[in-house]
């Protein structure tokens, strides 16, 4: 592969990410907050995306493209999405940030990007791998303090200014609540897929989100289609926004140190949540 996304990371400031992406991962809820009232629809819209008026699911669904350059005996060039506002925030634990656009009603969660060659990933997968990255930090953290209160680090330097000692303990309360942040993204991220279905558009293929056409559904009506229609209801969606905007608090409040993957999952019936054995550790991290 001869290129690679040019905007990739977590510093939002030095990259030349589209407006909306680029503050959802710096984390900046003022911007963000600022661009989605400008541009949040003022009166009834059917989804007829020729309407110039009705841009709201563009901007909150807006990805930079690029180009994965494959030279064999031949060069092909494919083309991809980066990330979404929603996967920014999610990939950098932006809790707030991330409520704030599938509270909405039009950001849409089951978008996939492609942030390097052959990795595919929508915001609850990259914030999936964020946690584990985290959790096993936190592991290897809680391995240096258990073996520093039992006396194995530093035999003959009982001061607490000894600096493997300092070490053990330095940021634990700051990488704890790293953990927690990415869990109650987890626990948001899942709790508004109840509310969606894939779409074709969905996958991370550049050149197919021509029309964000795809709205959330009501999760009680099994089988019912999400997206794909020529007008909706504009009080029926407005009132499944309010319902989805309740079930993200409360699956937010529902978050604490000891919650596990699996609990999220639990919790939010219905969706599976990746899960991984670093993960699952995780909730023991830190125990006396």
């Amino acid at each position: 592969m001869a290129n690679q996304p040019s905007n990739l990371g977590d510093d939002g400031d030095q990259r030349s990410d589209l407006t909306l992406v680029r503050v959802a991962r710096a984390g900046d809820v003022k911007a963000v907050e600022s661009i989605i009232e400008a541009s949040a629809p003022s009166t009834q819209h059917t989804l007829d995306t020729s309407d110039p008026h009705f841009i709201f699911p563009s901007v909150l669904n807006e990805a930079r493209v690029w180009d994965d350059i494959v030279e064999r005996d031949y060069e092909n060039v494919y083309s991809w999405y980066e990330d979404t506002p929603l996967i920014a925030a999610a990939r950098n634990g932006h809790v707030a940030i991330v409520k704030l656009l599938l509270e909405t009603g039009y950001c849409d969660p089951t978008l996939e990007s492609c942030p390097a060659d052959d990795v595919y990933e929508t915001a609850l997968v990259a914030a999936t791998k964020k946690l584990e990255q985290v959790t096993k930090l936190a592991l290897c953290q809680e391995r240096i303090h258990r073996s520093c209160r039992n006396g194995h680090c530093s035999r003959h330097n009982k001061s607490p200014d000894d600096p493997v000692r300092m070490l053990a303990t330095r940021h634990q309360d700051e990488i704890f609540a790293l953990m927690k942040r990415y869990k109650q993204v987890l626990a948001l991220l899942s709790a508004s897929l109840k509310y969606w279905n894939k779409v074709p558009y969905s996958a991370p293929h550049a050149g197919t989100r021509n029309a964000f056409t795809n709205r959330m559904k009501d999760p009680t009506m099994a089988g019912e289609d999400s997206g794909d229609k020529s007008s909706f209801n504009v009080a029926a969606y407005e009132s499944l926004i309010a319902d989805h905007k309740k079930k993200l608090s409360s699956a937010l409040e529902s978050v604490t140190d000891e919650t596990t993957v699996a609990d999220i999952a639990e919790l939010v019936a219905g969706k599976e949540v990746p899960k991984s054995e670093a993960a699952e550790e995780a909730p023991f991290v830190g125990s006396a």
